[in-house]
C-alpha cells in the first residue's frame, strides 16, 4: 500500500545521520524515501537508479549503512526498521479515516431518512384536514371521488349530490322530500353514532339499497310486506321513539310493534 504522508521529525534524523559523511546521508535519505513511495523494501537497482554516482560508490555507501545498522537487507531487497514503522502507522490511519468515513457517511443517509419519515409522518401542528372537498362540498376527504383514503366522519352539512340523489330516486322510487329526508336521518344517524366512512356515497348508496329491499320484502316481527309501516319524515318523530323502535329501525321507516 502506498502512502501520501508519514511522520517525519527533524531532530531524531539529525542526531541519527550525525556521523555519516555527505554520501552516506545522501544514499541513506533516498533509500528512506524510495521505500516510503514504494510502500515497502527496494531492490539495489532502484536506488542505483535514483543516484547519479558511479554504481560502485552507490553499493559502498548502502555496505556501509548496514555494517552502521541503519538498514537491513533481506535476500535481494532493502529495508529500513523506522520506514516500517512509519508505512504501518500510516497505512492505519488511512483504514481508519476510511472507515470513519463510511460510518459518517451511514449515519448522514440515516438523518436524512429519520428527518424525511417523520416529516411524512407528523402533519404541520397548525393544520386540521378538511372534512370535505373544495371541488364539491357534498364529498367526504375520504370518498374515492376526492382521490383521499382517510376515514371521515359525515360532515354536519352533507347532503347527497346530484347523482347521489339520483341514485335513490332510481333504487327505491323515493320522491325528492323522502329522499330529502332519508339524506337527514343517514347523516344524523351515523354522526351521533360517530360512524366514519372511507367512502360516504358508497354509504349512501347501501343505505338506500337495505331501505329498498325492506319496502320490497317486509322483514321481522311477523311483518309482511302487505303491512302497513310508519314512515319517519321528521326528526321529531326520531326523538320520540323508544330505544327498542329506534333499533328496529330500517332506513325510511320503523317495524310494526
Amino acid at each position: 500500500m502506498k502512502v501520501r504522508r508519514i511522520d517525519f521529525s527533524p531532530d531524531e534524523w539529525l542526531a541519527g545521520t550525525g556521523e555519516l559523511s555527505a554520501v552516506d546521508r545522501g544514499v541513506y535519505i533516498t533509500i528512506c524515501a524510495l521505500i516510503y513511495s514504494r510502500g515497502g523494501p527496494i531492490e539495489f537497482e532502484v536506488i542505483r537508479r535514483h543516484i547519479p554516482e558511479h554504481g560502485t560508490r552507490v553499493k559502498a555507501a548502502v555496505d556501509r549503512l548496514e555494517m552502521m545498522g541503519k538498514i537491513v537487507r533481506n535476500g535481494s531487497e532493502i529495508d529500513q526498521k523506522r520506514c516500517e514503522n512509519e508505512l504501518e502507522n500510516a497505512r492505519k490511519r488511512s483504514e481508519k479515516a476510511s472507515e470513519n468515513g463510511r460510518i459518517g457517511n451511514e449515519i448522514k443517509a440515516l438523518k436524512i431518512a429519520t428527518r424525511e419519515s417523520a416529516a411524512l409522518a407528523t402533519p404541520h401542528a397548525n393544520h386540521q384536514p378538511s372534512t370535505t372537498s373544495k371541488e364539491n362540498p357534498n364529498l367526504s376527504v375520504g370518498s374515492k371521488e376526492n382521490g383521499a383514503k382517510r376515514r371521515a366522519q359525515i360532515p354536519a352539512d352533507w347532503f347527497p349530490n346530484p347523482t347521489d340523489a339520483a341514485f335513490a330516486a332510481d333504487q327505491t322510487k323515493w320522491p325528492p322530500d323522502r329522499v330529502a329526508a332519508e339524506a337527514e336521518h343517514f347523516r344524523d344517524h351515523h354522526r351521533s353514532n360517530g360512524k366514519t366512512f372511507l367512502d360516504i356515497s358508497a354509504a349512501w348508496r347501501t343505505w338506500c339499497r337495505n331501505g329498498a329491499a325492506f319496502q320490497r320484502n317486509g322483514h321481522g316481527n311477523g311483518a309482511t310486506k302487505n303491512e302497513a309501516r310508519k314512515p319517519i319524515t321528521s326528526q321529531a318523530q326520531w326523538d320520540a321513539m323508544s330505544d327498542a323502535e329506534r333499533g328496529q329501525y330500517i332506513p325510511g321507516y320503523i317495524r310494526p310493534i
